[in-house]
């Protein structure tokens, strides 16, 4: 790969993170918090601007940039997927890290050692430190990750447009988003929210609750507490978790292998690389003497349920993007594994609103023709780093973008007094993979991805073995 990277902040004044302003326990406060970005750019000739532009948001427990762009050569390497990208689509791609999160400011109550959540400190340290927390509040929220994603997709577009003037009308000034797990629950509604600012939506093992909540609960002066934490103590309850790599690969849970699906979905060579990575930008290693520990913020999120997608007008809507600037319609994929059990839970795994269900996050778009979901078998809920099937998500959506990438605006032409309406020849509007639409199977094999509607494959022929799904087996 020759796709090269810089790394920079953006800053987010008046930030709606409650965190930011905790009293108690002397936390350094914030005013104005930076949020980590990491600009990914395809070698191009002096003077090209890539025409996509991506934005990359990472899920719940572990950093942007090791989800989406770590460096390893164990296996083949080739584990980053932002530069698959940036390389095949010739993209600039863009990857941010939510406060709390790598790089990026972390709220005060993350200084504190009481403030990790009671059942991360049984399991990382054999014992509760300290509790109870100094900090009832979460140190993150969808208020202020929507804030945060705005700031990063407003300078990405600005940056843009200083490199290319031309950029709003060959590329129609809009940005393709792409969230990973619990990532969904931040670039979703924002799509949902600025859709003149969204091309696309790409969603990996995204988290969706069909029955989450819509609103915000509380007042905006009052730091966001999830309405019963003591319940759900493993998601709240405290401002902060933390992952360990003791023993090695703890922060990666694993299911083994099964008869249908022989290899591991843990990746044992690259645990080392991983962990490794999230300590790079990790200010607070030492903050629990002799045990290296990652925090991640507990967040809490609304404005992601089945009754608001079903009910937005845009998510999955004809046309793509092709024929005017001011359309407003945003094609989306899935891309799911099959033995992901937190997107295909049985159980509610939060609040006591539900499991998560990828399948009615579906099922919410498909109806308004330009939804696709790939469900990959055998695929973990960490299948960028799954061997062999993370090379099947790269290959699956970087066909995808290659629709955007390929687009030439229609108005790109200066009209003329002989042709007032002159408009661009080279004319090429988003074309997307299966017309864009549909659900897939894609076999672990190699084989190509069959229609089917998440339970038994789509064909004309009666089948004798159809596939049926079983997530956590």
């Amino acid at each position: 790969m020759v796709a090269t990277h810089t790394d920079g902040f953006v800053q987010v004044p008046n930030s709606t993170n409650r965190g930011n302003l905790a009293g108690g326990r002397a936390y350094p406060l914030l005013s104005v918090p930076k949020i980590a970005i990491r600009r990914i750019r395809p070698q191009l000739p002096p003077g090209v601007t890539p025409g996509l532009q991506i934005v990359m948001v990472a899920g719940r427990t572990v950093p942007a940039r090791v989800s989406f762009d770590l460096q390893s050569n164990a296996a083949g390497g080739h584990y980053s997927w932002a530069r698959e990208i940036a390389d095949r689509c010739q993209a600039d791609v863009w990857i941010m890290e939510v406060q709390g999160h790598g790089a990026s400011s972390r709220p005060g109550p993350m200084s504190d050692p009481c403030n990790i959540l009671k059942v991360d400190q049984q399991s990382a340290f054999g014992q509760v430190l300290c509790e109870p927390p100094s900090w009832t509040g979460n140190c993150g929220s969808s208020d202020s990750e929507w804030q945060e994603l705005d700031a990063v997709v407003d300078h990405v577009r600005s940056e843009t447009l200083r490199d290319d003037p031309s950029w709003a009308s060959r590329f129609t000034g809009r940005v393709v988003l792409i969230g990973y797990s619990a990532g969904a629950n931040v670039v979703g509604p924002y799509a949902m929210q600025h859709p003149e600012k969204v091309w696309g939506l790409l969603l990996l093992a995204p988290i969706f609750p069909p029955d989450g909540p819509s609103d915000r609960p509380g007042p905006p002066a009052d730091p966001v507490v999830a309405p019963d934490p003591t319940c759900t103590e493993k998601f709240y309850g405290a401002p902060m978790g933390v992952l360990t790599n003791q023993p090695k690969g703890a922060f990666w849970p694993t299911l083994g292998p099964n008869a249908s699906c022989p290899e591991p979905p843990r990746n044992e060579a690259v645990i080392d690389d991983i962990w490794n990575a999230m300590m790079q930008d990790e200010p607070g290693s030492g903050l629990v003497p002799g045990h290296q520990i990652y925090r991640w913020p507990t967040r809490y999120w609304w404005g992601w349920n089945q009754s608001l997608v079903s009910a937005d007008p845009r998510l999955g809507k004809e046309p793509v993007g092709g024929a005017l600037v001011t359309d407003v319609g945003i094609p989306v994929l899935i891309i799911a594994g099959l033995r992901d059990g937190t997107i295909r839970a049985k159980k509610d795994l939060t609040d006591g609103r539900g499991a998560f269900s990828v399948d009615s996050l579906y099922e919410a778009i498909a109806g308004r023709g330009k939804a696709m979901m790939y469900d990959i078998e055998c695929g973990s809920h960490l299948i960028m780093w799954q061997e062999p099937y993370r090379h099947k998500l790269h290959d699956l959506s970087i066909e995808w973008l290659t629709g955007f990438a390929n687009y030439v605006g229609p108005a790109r032409l200066a009209p003329t007094p002989s042709n007032p309406g002159a408009s661009n020849p080279a004319f090429r509007p988003v074309s997307l993979p299966h017309g864009g639409s549909g659900r897939y199977f894609v076999p672990r094999n190699g084989g190509r991805p069959r229609e089917w509607n998440g339970h038994v494959l789509v064909d004309s022929r009666p089948r004798r073995d159809p596939i049926i799904v079983r997530p956590n087996g």
